[in-house]
């Protein structure tokens, strides 16, 4: 699996975990639907900026969604972020 597709995956698991559709995420991302799908099936990747706000919204960290890490969570977070739905 290439990190287009890892990365995708990794975004699409969290966001399905912590309940948000495709739609809501871009709304929540001010990007288009089509833009989301892009980044789940590998054949876009996200911006850095886009990374960082990504993870801020799924409650995870940017090093989990890049694979520099495995674990989704930040050590010294122990609750989920908290975004308008």
């Amino acid at each position: 699996m290439d990190i287009k597709a890892k990365i995708g995956h990794k975004i699409k698991l969290i966001r399905k975990r912590v309940g948000l559709t495709q739609e809501k995420l871009a709304e929540l991302l001010n990007v288009n639907n089509n833009t989301i799908s892009k980044w789940e099936n590998g054949t876009q990747i996200p911006r850095k900026k886009r990374v960082i706000e990504i993870a801020k919204i799924l409650g995870t960290t940017p090093s989990y969604l890049l694979g520099e890490t495995n674990n989704h969570r930040e050590e010294n977070q122990s609750r989920q972020l908290e975004f308008p739905l």
